[in-house]
């Protein structure tokens, strides 16, 4: 799988946000923010948002590498203000990352390609860098997921539906930072793409407590019935992903 165009944009009333990384020097910690442009502001700001992370209002006329500067800058206010939040861990070759459960080796080959390319020959993940590209292993592997998590997520929950007799509308695949996945009074579903390094009796888990909010839009006594009658083991999930979660965020 191929990969030239990493960086997500997206417009919202004329001002424009993308996810970013940069690694901080003093504690060699990478860090994801999300980088949004607006027209009003005079000044780089820091913000810590619940579903978003660190962001970086940045104005029009600065460059992104000013907003990596300025986060290297402000390094000891980021990590206290994120102390609570899993760190993003700086993958290098040699590094294990959870697929399905498993923990997949990275194997990093400098090509003379201009593309990122990803292939899955467990048990490793063969990443083949550009030998002039300044994309870290963190961002292509990310890219790998998401494509893959549209494919099987969507894939799964169709199936879920059909067998549990609900209505889904639009399937989207997400990085929210508090949550795993949601469902809207439209039957929209968002998933955290992270899930699908989880085993995949977890992601069936997720999927399944997604479906029977179509018929139970809150978390009361009918609705883990429900839950529990469709998924006997389902604590057993909800503990594997407290456990684990902070291994999941740390791509």
């Amino acid at each position: 799988m191929i990969f030239k165009h990493l960086t997500r944009k997206k417009t919202v009333r004329g001002r424009h946000s993308q996810r970013e990384t940069v690694l901080l020097p003093g504690t060699k910690t990478l860090i994801s923010f999300e980088l949004r442009r607006s027209t009003r502001a005079r000044n780089l700001r820091l913000e810590i948002h619940s579903e978003s992370g660190l962001r970086v209002v940045l104005p029009q006329n600065l460059s992104v590498q000013k907003a990596r500067d300025f986060i290297i800058a402000k390094e000891r206010w980021i990590l206290k203000h994120l102390k609570d939040r899993p760190v993003q861990k700086h993958l290098s070759d040699g590094d294990s990352v959870l697929y399905r459960g498993k923990a997949l080796q990275i194997r990093a080959l400098a090509i003379s390609d201009t593309s990122a390319i990803v292939r899955l020959h467990e048990p490793f993940f063969e990443v083949r860098l550009p030998k002039t590209t300044d994309l870290s292993l963190n961002r292509i592997l990310e890219a790998w997921f998401r494509q893959q998590a549209k494919t099987q997520i969507s894939r799964e929950v169709r199936h879920l539906a059909r067998e549990l007799n609900v209505a889904v509308g639009r399937i989207f695949i997400r990085d929210q930072k508090t949550r795993w996945a949601s469902c809207s009074s439209k039957g929209n579903l968002n998933f955290n793409w992270r899930l699908l390094m989880a085993p995949p009796e977890v992601l069936r888990y997720v999927i399944i407590h997604e479906l029977t909010h179509r018929e139970q839009m809150n978390h009361s006594r009918k609705f883990w019935a429900l839950v529990a009658k469709r998924c006997p083991d389902y604590k057993n999930h909800q503990k594997w992903l407290k456990e684990n979660g902070a291994k999941l965020r740390e791509v």
